[in-house]
């Protein structure tokens, strides 16, 4: 692993239900399915590259850690997926559990992952006067809570205070050679930074890249021959932020 001011953040890559909450499904025959379909998948091996990594281990129907901590800060909430999730993509009720739960998955899984990210941070800013967090991810081509319109391959998440517009025109102008076709903040937008530093510090950077699922596997969640070529661009492009 290089030291450099570099965190990657993969918070959406497993697909793993621990045993201990799998009763809360209401589907259980589905379960498996479910957290394919709602995972990044092989995000994990997408974005390796030797630098500090923070990566969330279980599926985000237990806990999604991209969300905010209180409810009524979390957009998502009113569609049944806050941290904990109720409802699928499509609308669907799929969990059922009470406070006791929720409360256990925050400190069990929420707390400890979020420590993670911002001890990695204070040990970049310690280290380097400053920390750069991408937010790696991926998206599938059916998005059923936004309007229907062309996708790009490639989202660039813009935090406004964390993500200074030279490092959007990095992306963009690499992506773009390699083939790409690249929006910003579309279909998704913004870029996770730990709540400690959250525009407060502008020495944290952070930028989120989402890669449309398309790119690289297809309908059956099998790799296909773009893979290779989507990780080489995007580990190529992390060298270039490493080095930015």
């Amino acid at each position: 692993m290089r030291n450099s001011k570099l965190i990657l953040h993969i918070p959406h890559s497993s697909t793993v239900i621990p045993e201990a909450y799998r009763h809360i499904f209401m589907h259980p025959e589905e379960m498996a399915s479910l957290a394919i379909s709602s995972a990044d998948l092989y995000t994990d091996e997408l974005y390796r590259y030797p630098a500090t990594s923070v990566v969330f281990p279980v599926s985000r129907l237990i806990c999604d850690v991209e969300r905010f901590r209180n409810p009524e800060d979390e957009t998502m909430s009113k569609l049944g997926m806050w941290i904990c999730y109720t409802h699928d993509q499509n609308g669907r009720r799929i969990t059922d559990y009470g406070n006791s739960h929720a409360n256990e998955i925050l400190t069990r899984y929420y707390d400890k992952h979020h420590a993670r990210l911002t001890k990695a941070t204070d040990v970049k800013l310690q280290t380097f006067d400053q920390a750069l967090i991408v937010d790696c991810h991926s998206f599938p081509t059916a998005l059923p809570y936004y309007p229907p319109g062309n996708l790009p391959d490639i989202c660039l998440g813009q935090a406004e205070y964390h993500t200074p517009s030279k490092l959007i025109e990095l992306c963009c102008r690499y992506l773009e050679d390699q083939g790409y076709t690249v929006a910003i903040n579309h279909p998704f937008k913004g870029s996770l930074v730990p709540l400690t530093y959250y525009q407060k510090d502008k020495r944290v950077q952070s930028i989120m890249l989402e890669v449309s699922r398309t790119l690289y596997c297809d309908e059956y969640n099998r790799k296909i021959p773009g893979y290779n070529s989507l990780k080489t661009t995007l580990q190529n492009l992390l060298q270039i932020l490493e080095q930015k």
